[in-house]
């Protein structure tokens, strides 16, 4: 009998809490030691919050600690590799670092649009090299 009333319990505390733990754990945190561009929108070296929002396709990209930062449309991607690893990928253009692919510890990711500057610089012919900026889950108070 205290199986059946406990039961009911645990099922409503798992329901409460779920949204808690799917917003803690969606966020990523990364120390990108150098500006990048994501979009049309530039960033000065620092740590950088990725936030995946309520809205199908779009996260947010922000500085720790700081207001603002912009949104962005993202597509999924994925990649057996890249499981167990969170981490951010940019490609570099020489100076020009432009933030590719955002991965959460899963082989499926997200993938930013190419930004303007990043397909002219490749229509030229620039080959970019991949640079990979471990991220870590966001921890509370943080």
């Amino acid at each position: 009998m205290k199986i059946k009333i406990l039961a009911p319990v645990f099922a409503v505390a798992a329901i409460l809490s779920a949204p808690l733990a799917a917003q803690s754990a969606g966020d990523l945190v990364a120390d990108v030691p150098f500006a990048f561009q994501a979009g049309k929108v530039s960033f000065e070296p620092g740590a950088y919050v990725v936030h995946k929002t309520n809205m199908q396709g779009v996260i947010k990209i922000y500085r720790l600690g700081e207001g603002g930062g912009a949104l962005f449309i993202k597509v999924p991607t994925s990649d057996a590799r890249r499981a167990g690893k969170s981490l951010l990928v940019f490609a570099r253009y020489g100076d020009s670092n432009f933030l590719k692919q955002i991965w959460n510890g899963q082989a499926i990711g997200m993938e930013l649009h190419p930004s303007a500057r990043e397909k002219e610089l490749a229509r030229n012919g620039a080959a970019p090299t991949l640079a990979m900026i471990p991220a870590r889950s966001r921890r509370s108070g943080e």
